[in-house]
């Protein structure tokens, strides 16, 4: 869902981000070092992730930091270090790209992925 912003009647905002995370603490396919964490003016993305071998389509972080409302689901053990370095390790969103998004985001997390917390 999107919403007109106010005063720039072409440009849209999302209402909402649903995010995941990878193990690596990477969101919405920005990878730990990848340039494209720095882009604040596009909207969009071809990402090639080698470890996955695959090329992917992601929004940059303009359109996810400007959502109204951002919400993370995250779950499996795998996850549980990157959900500690999010939430206690210094601000580094080139090491730990989820930190890119509001702390203040509702993040949904299973048991296992809470495990160092």
């Amino acid at each position: 869902m999107f919403i007109e912003s106010p005063g720039r009647s072409r440009q849209k905002k999302p209402l909402i981000c649903t995010c995941g995370m990878g193990a690596d603490a990477h969101t919405a396919s920005l990878f730990p070092g990848e340039p494209l964490l720095d882009d604040r003016a596009g909207i969009a993305a071809a990402v090639f992730a080698p470890q996955f071998r695959q090329w992917r389509v992601t929004l940059l972080p303009g359109p996810l930091l400007a959502a109204r409302h951002a919400v993370y689901l995250v779950a499996g053990a795998d996850k549980a270090e990157a959900v500690r370095a999010v939430f206690q390790a210094p601000l580094e969103p080139k090491k730990y790209p989820a930190q890119l998004i509001d702390r203040g985001a509702e993040w949904f997390l299973d048991e296992a992925a809470t495990a160092l917390m």
